[in-house]
């Protein structure tokens, strides 16, 4: 659903989209076009602070897509690393609870703790380390008809 920020309610556990343009780095613009053909055309622009060049995606203006619910029924941390090929791990429960409170927040309420390791224990965890965007694309979509 998405790659720095997610909102999940706590109440069912669902991700639902952030009204943000999505922005994509240099090395994936190739590879997007193929789904936004006008991607290449795009105003490039400078982020000094990390000092990488970026082009956003368009927002979807249909307010109906930002009213969906989509469930989370898998986690999946994303290593990007050029000429490592392809290795797809499912995690342990301590392994992937490890590495989601590196990059998360969860409420100090003793009550939405338990609810949310009761969620969590029910997730399909992985790691994914890659270098071949097709091979990633092509796990993902082999995941979603599974879960």
């Amino acid at each position: 659903v998405a790659d720095d920020f997610v909102e999940i309610d706590t109440a069912n556990f669902a991700a639902y989209p952030f009204p943000t343009a999505l922005s994509v780095k240099k090395g994936s613009v190739e590879l997007l076009s193929n789904w936004f053909n006008t991607l290449p055309e795009k105003d490039v622009h400078t982020r000094l602070r990390v000092d990488k060049e970026i082009r956003l995606l368009p927002m979807f203006t249909d307010d109906e897509f930002y009213r969906r619910i989509y469930p989370v029924k898998f986690l999946i941390f994303l290593v990007y690393r050029e000429g490592s090929g392809f290795q797809a791990e499912k995690l342990s429960a301590s392994e992937s609870l490890k590495l989601f409170f590196e990059q998360s927040w969860v409420s100090s309420n003793p009550k939405t703790i338990r609810h949310f390791l009761r969620w969590y224990s029910k997730l399909s965890c992985y790691h994914l380390t890659y270098s071949n965007h097709n091979e990633a694309i092509d796990f993902f979509l082999k995941l979603m008809k599974k879960e």
